[in-house]
């Protein structure tokens, strides 16, 4: 019984000890809070970055044709260009239209050069004497069904448009026909031969292909399959490693 009566003494005095505790608790000053100060940056602003633009490449060969235009001399005539004072000023003229034209069949650097001295056609006698003369210029020429005349090399990787400067289809180089039919059996896969004489001929700006144009352009694929480039296969023609 004296335990019980104890342990209710014990009990009161615990909850009287807490109820002090807490009066203290409360009658603490409270700490202020931890003010973190606010401090401006001055970053630079983010920079816009624009996106990359990549630039398709397209696979044309086709260039513009670069015509030189010889000044005419001045009461010139076919015979002073016999004369031996005149020369080296037509050398000069072959050489300027090469630079810019070449390679040009020899008919037609032979028409733009005689314009310039007033003279409509060369005769056999005039024709053997140019001829001499680009002889002793020792040019970079090729044989097909006339000669070509080149400038640095005899080489090409393009073809030139023949829409304002107009060469009959003799006067272009088979060279240069030899890159639009490349480009024509690449980008089609396969075609047929006519189809491709066709394409061709559009492709130099000639409306029909007539017997010539036809005789020149089937030249020129028969020297694709030479050397190579393309191949006949099931009635067509494709590139020649396909």
């Amino acid at each position: 019984m004296d335990c019980y009566e104890n342990s209710s003494l014990i009990d009161n005095a615990i909850v009287a000890k807490v109820q002090q505790l807490l009066e203290e608790k409360t009658d603490l000053p409270e700490e202020p809070e931890e003010v973190i100060p606010y401090v401006e940056t001055s970053l630079p602003p983010l920079q816009s970055i624009e996106p990359a633009v990549v630039h398709a490449a397209v696979d044309n060969k086709v260039r513009p044709y670069v015509a030189c235009k010889l000044p005419k001399v001045s009461g010139s005539s076919s015979e002073q260009l016999y004369e031996f004072q005149n020369r080296n000023k037509i050398k000069e003229q072959i050489r300027a239209i090469i630079e810019s034209e070449a390679p040009i069949s020899k008919n037609l650097l032979f028409k733009k050069l005689l314009q310039a001295w007033n003279t409509s056609r060369a005769g056999a006698k005039l024709d053997m004497h140019l001829q001499e003369i680009l002889q002793e210029m020792n040019l970079l020429q090729t044989q097909h069904q006339q000669l070509f005349h080149w400038h640095n090399n005899i080489e090409l990787d393009y073809y030139r448009s023949n829409d304002i400067e107009k060469r009959n289809i003799e006067d272009i180089p088979p060279e240069e026909i030899l890159v639009a039919l490349e480009e024509a059996v690449r980008h089609n896969l396969s075609i047929e031969e006519g189809e491709l004489l066709r394409y061709l001929a559009r492709v130099f700006c000639f409306a029909k292909v007539g017997r010539q144009i036809k005789n020149v352009l089937s030249a020129v694929i028969a020297l694709a399959k030479y050397k190579q480039i393309i191949k006949r296969e099931n009635g067509r023609i494709k590139l020649f490693n396909t």
